[in-house]
């Protein structure tokens, strides 16, 4: 199924000050629901990660809502691709597969969260073994040596057991998002514009937007610029029209995230969120 461009822009029509308000709204719903403190004992598990996720995709809402009236395009794209991993990353992490998920990468959240963090235990101490090549042991304390060493002997059996298939890739976890929400409800995520699967949606647009604005490429400097005006670009004023469908798309793409953490953790409250974006009616109806 394909969907036509400019038809998918239209259905982003909100102004700047409301992008603005619904935007705030969602960061502070989120951040209120935080809980107070976390346990830090041991290693992160899925209720430390899943809040540490949510606090981030609350900051970077409010980010973006600044970048946004700073009118600072490419940064923007950078953040949203950003919000985009954190949002993707968290719903990943929160699948609990079907009892015959043998073709799911995802297994439950305790278990894919054990194994997100041994990824990174073992991306970090290889960055850890390039850095000594090259600078020498210079930063690494004998306390610092020895979490490396515990967190190596904790992540060794997740490198054993995952060693024919590595940590899937942002894709891969867009894909396994878009299923897991198909399978458990239907028409309950905001989709404004149509996509047949909004998180491989999302991928195609936002992340791939945000990711040539993140390095220096002709495509993001060239979409930085204003609409074209008898042929010439101003390189001052306002982004052009059809980028501010980025903001409120970030609304969206974090009520996905609410959707999920209210299945999984009982907050935030995701009706509450539907009605900051502006979806209620969409995904419930109209009200009897």
């Amino acid at each position: 199924m394909s969907v036509d461009a400019d038809e998918a822009r239209r259905q982003f029509s909100m102004s700047q000050d409301e992008v603005r308000r619904r935007g705030l709204k969602m960061a502070a719903l989120i951040q209120d629901a935080l809980p107070e403190e976390l346990p830090v004992e041991g290693h992160p598990d899925w209720t430390w990660i899943s809040a540490l996720l949510l606090r981030r995709m609350a900051t970077q809402l409010r980010t973006l809502m600044a970048l946004m009236d700073a009118g600072v395009v490419l940064d923007s794209y950078m953040v949203t691709r950003s919000l985009l991993e954190h949002v993707t990353l968290f719903c990943w992490l929160a699948i609990t597969a079907p009892d015959d998920g043998r073709d799911w990468l995802a297994v439950e959240p305790e278990e894919n969260t054990r194994w997100w963090v041994a990824q990174n235990y073992h991306e970090e101490d290889r960055e850890r073994s390039d850095q000594q090549r090259e600078l020498g042991d210079i930063w690494n304390t004998d306390e610092d040596r020895g979490i490396y060493e515990e967190a190596r002997a904790w992540a060794a059996p997740f490198k054993r057991k995952h060693r024919k298939r590595g940590f899937p890739g942002h894709l891969a976890r867009c894909e396994e998002v878009d299923r897991a929400a198909a399978v458990r409800a239907p028409g309950s995520l905001p989709n404004p514009n149509g996509l047949p699967r909004p998180f491989v949606g999302y991928y195609w647009t936002l992340y791939r937007i945000g990711n040539a604005s993140t390095h220096p490429r002709l495509t993001a400097l060239v979409q930085a610029f204003a609409r074209r005006d008898a042929g010439r670009r101003p390189l001052r004023g306002q982004p052009a029209d059809h980028q501010a469908a980025m903001y409120e798309m970030a609304i969206y793409l974090t009520a996905h995230a609410v959707q999920v953490a209210n299945e999984v953790l009982g907050w935030p409250d995701y009706d509450t969120a539907l009605k900051i974006a502006g979806q209620y009616a969409a995904v419930h109806g109209p009200p009897r």
